[in-house]
């Protein structure tokens, strides 16, 4: 696996309560960047090499179009609430892992 610092990572937050894992990502990765919504994060997608996009939105379908256009982006997603269907959903297009809400810095780096 590749180095963080070798790696552009895109983080979709819609509150911002994963300070940590901002920090840290922002810190290690080549490239950081940090949107509020899916149409920002489509807007980076459409300009910039993205090597993985950490999201604290769950929106399948979101990342199912981006898995039609990019099968080597790799999906971290940050859920208080993770359902058995969106695990099965998550299998489906290749979703690398979901992190239960609020994420430690050891899961972090486990995952990464």
């Amino acid at each position: 696996m590749k180095e963080l610092k070798y790696l552009n990572v895109l983080y979709i937050s819609n509150n911002f309560t994963q300070e940590m894992a901002i920090e840290y990502l922002n810190m290690n990765a080549k490239e950081f960047f940090l949107v509020h919504d899916l149409d920002e994060a489509s807007n980076i997608l459409n300009t910039k090499k993205i090597n993985i996009i950490f999201s604290e939105y769950n929106n399948i379908e979101f990342f199912k179009e981006i898995r039609k256009k990019n099968t080597n982006i790799q999906f971290i997603v940050v859920s208080k609430l993770i359902k058995n269907v969106q695990l099965l959903q998550a299998m489906e297009i290749g979703l690398l892992k979901f992190l239960q809400a609020p994420v430690e810095k050891e899961e972090l780096i486990l995952t990464l």
